[in-house]
């Protein structure tokens, strides 16, 4: 069964390079639609934990938002779908989701022969909406948090 969830973290741009830097990935909530090859998030979930992790942050001047969704394909398919590129341009277009920088992250989750997950983060933007396969880095969550402080301080 697919499932997925929110992508929230922030833009971050360091000596040039742009990051998009996830603090958290939700879950797909009780009413979400998961079915073998498709699943719809519950919206009303999403939107609860996406205000949680603002007010989580916040309360740390770091601003976090919205910036893409996860979800889970057969392990034979580690790559977006046709739908999953229309519902990409579909996001980057609706003017609800404020995407200040029109661009999102749509990592893909699988499930490796051996048990273990693998994690494929697509970008697209308005000016590229084709999936990109980008680069995951994975740091500690202190090293993250020091690196948002550090650029939220250094952008004042």
């Amino acid at each position: 069964m697919e499932t997925g969830g929110l992508v929230i973290g922030r833009r971050v741009n360091l000596e040039g390079r742009l990051f998009l830097i996830a603090v958290q990935l939700t879950g797909p909530g009780q009413q979400a639609i998961r079915q073998p090859n498709s699943f719809a998030p519950d919206t009303a979930f999403a939107q609860q934990e996406l205000e949680r992790v603002r007010q989580e942050y916040a309360g740390r001047a770091i601003t976090v938002d919205y910036i893409g969704e996860w979800h889970k394909h057969p392990t034979n398919y580690p790559a977006p779908s046709e739908g999953d590129v229309k519902q990409a341009r579909t996001i980057l277009q609706d003017p609800s989701y404020s995407l200040e920088w029109g661009e999102i992250v749509l990592p893909i989750a699988t499930v490796g022969r051996e048990g273990q997950l693998e994690l494929k983060p697509y970008y697209f933007s308005r000016l590229h909406p084709k999936p990109v396969l980008i680069d995951l880095l994975v740091w500690e969550r202190e090293g993250i948090e020091a690196l948002l402080e550090e650029t939220t301080s250094s952008s004042r």
